[in-house]
């Protein structure tokens, strides 16, 4: 074997050890951009089920007022507080499954 040829093989060793750097280099950037990006999605995703459990209960809020508003205007002053009640009594017996759903969907991973 010749010296140039001795002197190549050394150089090409080189530039494959450097290229083997680099690529763990970018590997390890990759990996922690990936942990970074997985991190950001699930405070997203918590943030995204929250928000959406805040807009529904804030629906019912509405709705629960709009229903005691028209109770108010449509009856009598002395049938007002007992169907007042007897709403109120149905909307948290239509909620039973509506918060059961709502727990299914806070325990899923």
């Amino acid at each position: 074997m010749t010296y140039l040829e001795r002197k190549l093989g050394l150089a090409q060793q080189r530039f494959t050890s450097l290229m083997l750097q680099s690529v763990k280099g970018s590997t390890d950037q990759l990996d922690s951009s990936v942990r970074t990006l997985h991190s950001s999605t699930e405070i997203l995703i918590k943030s995204s089920k929250r928000l959406e459990y805040l807009t529904s209960l804030l629906f019912l809020v509405a709705a629960i007022s709009v229903v005691v508003s028209l109770e108010a205007a449509v009856l009598p002053k002395d049938l007002l507080l007992p169907i007042s009640i007897l709403s109120l009594v149905a909307v948290g017996l239509m909620l039973i499954p509506y918060w059961r759903l709502v727990r299914k969907i806070q325990l899923r991973p």
